[in-house]
C-alpha cells in the first residue's frame, strides 16, 4: 500500500518537470517576461541569453522529468522501505532543476563572454 507514496510523489514530479519543458519548448516567450520563462539576472540582461537560457532550460527540465520518473519507479519497486525511497525521490526531484538551472547559467555565461555581453 506505501509502495503508491514514493510512486506517486515521483509520478508527479516528473510529470510536472516534462510539461514544463514542453510547455516551454512549444510557447517560449518572445520577450523578457516576468511572468513567463527561465527568469535569472544573467538571463534577463540580454535578449540573446533569454532565448538560449529558456531553450535549453525546456530540454534540460524535460530531461529531468524522464529522470526522475524513470529513477523513482525503480527506487519505489525495489527499495524495501517505502519512506527511505520516498526520501530519496524528494531529493532527486529537488536537487534535479538546481543541477538544470546551473548547466543553464554556465552555458549563458560561455555565451556571454563570447558575445561580449
Amino acid at each position: 500500500m506505501y509502495i503508491f507514496f514514493p510512486l506517486g510523489c515521483a509520478v508527479l514530479f516528473a510529470m510536472m518537470y516534462i510539461f514544463m519543458g514542453v510547455f516551454l519548448k512549444r510557447k517560449p516567450p518572445k520577450e523578457i517576461s516576468i511572468f513567463h520563462g527561465y527568469r535569472t539576472p544573467r538571463s534577463v540582461s540580454h535578449p540573446l541569453l533569454w532565448k538560449e537560457g529558456n531553450a535549453l532550460f525546456a530540454v534540460l527540465i524535460q530531461k529531468a522529468g524522464w529522470y526522475v520518473l524513470v529513477g523513482g519507479v525503480l527506487l519505489s519497486v525495489l527499495l524495501p522501505d517505502h519512506l527511505v525511497s520516498f526520501f530519496i525521490v524528494l531529493a532527486i526531484a529537488s536537487l534535479l532543476p538546481a543541477f538544470c538551472a546551473f548547466s543553464v547559467e554556465k552555458h549563458l555565461k560561455k555565451i556571454a563572454k563570447r558575445e561580449n555581453i
